[in-house]
């Protein structure tokens, strides 16, 4: 490790025994070695256990939560204890390339004063079942697109959502992915960190939100050349429940902040247009229950024509962990925190 790194890696865990001794060993496995912190938020698996084997590594420092606080709590732990300059985050299912840091640091020292936040692409891993073949096709980790900076109207956010992502990079954006994002460590204390209302789904983009808003369109940037892999979790009950996290933390930042709400596109408009049909046309109303999914599937029929009918299923995967998603925002609105 570097005495002078201007990085610092740190990397919050929670219950992640299954795949945290690969994300270390990733950590350390860089050409340009950073200190890293690892914060343990109240696991109550073998991840305290797996994390000891690494307690005596000069470039490791472990923080331990006496209790799960959620990942806004311990992503602000880690940066109380940095020291250097930038800060980079990633998740316990993450594995990063030996480049990783190195490609970090040159974007810090070539980007202009003006970037407060730094991210990059997170690509899934090879997948191995259903259920990552679709997340695979339909990555739900990508950066949200500078324009929707501008509060559209959900016909626009609707549009925006599913058009295809523009290719420059680096670019400014909106929101960047939280598994793989880096921060200018004195503005962000400077704007007080993440927020500990969300605790988890979406706290990135709350602390990016902020960002535009006191530094600019300009301060948030996506750089191609910053990528890591994300490990998604096998069963399909997982991608439920992650999905589901994701729209409580919407729902938070929305019971906050008011204005439209962040809710995914194709469940909004499968029940929107199968209400409007209901009353008169019943029949048409179920039919386009399941038709709506699959009207809006991008390369549904690219993939059809090619003899390759797995993709046949994604728009009715898309619909149940828009569901969830959906079904996460409504509870946390609902629920008053104490």
């Amino acid at each position: 490790m570097s005495p002078d790194s201007p990085l610092t890696l740190a990397l919050c865990v929670y219950n992640g025994q299954a795949h945290i001794k690969q994300s270390i060993d990733s950590l350390l496995s860089q050409t340009e070695q950073c200190p890293i912190i690892i914060v343990d938020d109240g696991s109550t698996d073998e991840t305290a256990t797996i994390l000891n084997t690494f307690a005596s590594h000069p470039a490791i420092s472990i923080i331990t939560h006496d209790r799960n606080k959620g990942l806004s709590s311990a992503r602000n732990t880690a940066l109380a204890a940095c020291a250097t300059d930038w800060i980079a985050y990633t998740d316990d299912d993450v594995e990063v390339p030996v480049t990783w840091t190195e490609s970090l640091i040159k974007a810090w020292r070539t980007t202009p004063s003006s970037t407060k936040a730094i991210g990059g692409p997170v690509v899934p891993a090879p997948p191995e079942n259903l259920t990552q073949r679709y997340l695979a096709a339909d990555n739900p980790l990508v950066p949200l697109e500078i324009d929707f900076a501008s509060k559209p109207s959900p016909l626009r956010r609707l549009a925006l959502y599913y058009a295809s992502p523009p290719t420059s990079s680096p670019r400014p954006v909106y929101s960047l992915v939280g598994a793989n994002i880096s921060f200018d460590v004195a503005t962000i204390r400077l704007l007080g960190g993440f927020n500990h209302d969300i605790a988890f789904g979406g706290d990135e983009e709350y602390l990016c939100d902020a960002l535009i808003a006191n530094f600019g369109p300009k301060s948030v940037v996506f750089d191609q050349s910053v990528t890591v892999t994300h490990v998604f979790d096998h069963s399909f009950a997982a991608a439920l429940k992650r999905e589901s996290a994701y729209g409580a933390g919407a729902g938070r930042r929305w019971r906050t902040n008011g204005g439209i709400p962040s809710l995914r596109p194709t469940i909004c408009a499968t029940v929107l247009i199968t209400t409007l049909l209901l009353p008169r046309h019943p029949r048409l109303a179920v039919f386009a229950l399941f038709a709506v999914p699959y009207t809006l599937r991008r390369h549904l029929l690219h993939d059809l024509a090619f003899n390759n009918p797995t993709p046949a299923l994604y728009p009715a995967i898309a619909l149940l962990a828009e569901s969830a998603n959906v079904y996460g925002f409504i509870k946390a609105v609902l629920t008053r925190k104490k």
